[in-house]
């Protein structure tokens, strides 16, 4: 579980980039975040990877307090969350398959396994035929196809996929987010911030919206309480009563 409780983060020049900001996504959610430029989802992505820590209130994955996670334990938390990037931030001299290697060779794996896994996931994302090539040499969609193949070479139980859209045709947006559904699936925690009103609108997902930095709209439907289940008492009433008129 992901839990934000009353985050406020304040920067040194004063711009307060989140104000008081309390939401709770549950593991295996899909949650588009929305809001203008400036509203808060970038910064919202960067406390996750604890690249910041808020200026007050409280940031938890799996209820633990990410403020205090200790530096060296930051990579292990960073493995958990996959960062889908708007401008990719893809290594421009390594081919396809060597920017999704990096991941895996950090957590060394052994040479084997590294090329197994690759083409596991670039067969998963639709990539298995690019895998030679350079960022230079991919469309629109393909570059963030292999960002998407690198946030799950640490096998995360969270992807955050920050505009991951932004820069692409209506057909190729689609693509991605069909692709992101797929691993939603898998029972991933997906979150997307978003301006693309149209594919959000078209979806029934939970929809946080952000408005400089509030939460001003929360789409999340409540549990349904499940009936409660009969006492044995009222469960065996019926019986009592009939033996009782048995007697009579």
């Amino acid at each position: 579980m992901i839990v934000f409780e009353n985050v406020t983060k304040e920067f040194p020049n004063g711009t307060v980039a989140l104000l008081e900001v309390s939401f709770h996504i549950e593991p295996g959610e899909f949650v588009f975040i929305i809001g203008p430029s400036g509203a808060g989802k970038t910064t919202l992505l960067r406390l996750l990877l604890r690249e910041l820590k808020p200026t007050s209130g409280t940031v938890q994955v799996d209820k633990r307090d990410l403020s205090e996670i200790k530096k060296r334990e930051l990579p292990i938390l960073r493995r958990q969350i996959g960062a889908v990037f708007q401008d990719y931030k893809l290594i421009d001299d390594r081919t396809v398959a060597e920017n999704v290697a990096l991941v895996s060779e950090i957590i060394k794996q052994n040479e084997e396994e590294i090329d197994e896994h690759v083409k596991e996931i670039l067969s998963q994302v639709g990539l298995e035929d690019k895998a030679d090539l350079f960022p230079s040499q991919l469309s629109g969609g393909e570059l963030q196809r292999t960002t998407i193949a690198r946030a799950l070479a640490a096998h995360p139980k969270i992807i955050f996929a920050d505009e991951p859209t932004g820069n692409l045709d209506a057909a190729t947006s689609w693509e991605i987010i069909n692709l992101l559904l797929m691993i939603n699936k898998a029972d991933t925690t997906v979150i997307v911030a978003t301006h693309n009103q149209d594919i959000m609108q078209s979806l029934d997902k939970r929809v946080i919206e952000l408005e400089k930095g509030r939460v001003v709209r929360d789409t999340k439907k409540p549990r349904q309480k499940k009936p409660k289940a009969e006492t044995e008492k009222e469960k065996t009433k019926p019986a009592k009563q009939k033996d009782e008129k048995k007697k009579k």
